[in-house]
């Protein structure tokens, strides 16, 4: 199952279920009612408040990232498969669609595609 993100002020971002539901969490619905619920949406209100803790979401990826490659280097092991994508790249495309939204003074809704 895949969650899309969609504002009238960008075009739609999807997400594998398990990954939005992580990122859901980390913007505060996270609880059981929150992880049944199949839609919602971010006030322009919210959205100054949530693109920060995004913001901050990846900046923790970022460092976690890096601190694992220089583990591995420091180890003598191969820096890990460069496919694999962090935190920090899968929640960008959702920051630029609040910041553009919150331009544009509308909502972003989401709903399991």
């Amino acid at each position: 199952m895949a969650l899309v993100f969609e504002s009238r002020a960008t075009g739609s971002v999807w997400m594998t279920e398990a990954v939005a539901r992580t990122i859901l969490a980390a913007l505060g619905h996270g609880s059981e009612e929150d992880r049944r619920a199949q839609e919602g949406i971010f006030t322009v209100e919210q959205l100054p408040g949530l693109i920060t803790l995004l913001e901050e979401l990846m900046a923790r990826s970022k460092d976690l990232s890096q601190h694992e490659r220089d583990t591995a280097l420091s180890r003598g092991e191969e820096d890990r498969d460069p496919l694999l994508i962090g935190m920090h790249q899968r929640v960008w495309p959702l920051v630029e669609q609040f910041r553009r939204a919150l331009a544009a003074e509308k909502p972003v809704t989401w709903r399991k595609a």
